[in-house]
């Protein structure tokens, strides 16, 4: 299987661009600045999809299991950030199925 070679914030930037164009998406922010008064981070994505907010985070370099770990740690922070959000990584190939697993294991789609 041939990898999509794409940087990410062409990714991102393509993303976006579906997002706006589909009625299903609302309140799109990119670059999102998730505070509280502790803490501040940046996710990719923040919107609404069918009345639920979700976190998106992209990734578009190969990952192995360091970059997994790496991955989900920054966004189980936005989850302690934002906890009644649904947290999702976007990524621009399939993931091999023990990876799947790994984002599963802390509810990220």
């Amino acid at each position: 299987m041939t990898k999509l070679k794409i940087r990410e914030i062409e990714f991102i930037h393509q993303l976006a661009k579906l997002f706006n164009a589909h009625p299903d998406f609302q309140s799109i922010q990119v670059e999102a600045w998730l505070t509280t008064p502790l803490s501040k981070a940046r996710a990719d994505f923040v919107c609404q999809y069918k009345g639920e907010k979700l976190v998106i985070e992209v990734k578009s370099s190969t990952l192995v299991d360091g970059r997994i770990r790496s991955a989900i740690e920054q966004i189980l922070y936005y989850k302690s950030i934002l906890p009644d959000s649904k947290m999702v990584v976007a990524i621009p190939f399939e993931l091999q199925p023990k990876y799947k697993e790994m984002f599963a294991e802390h509810s990220i789609e």
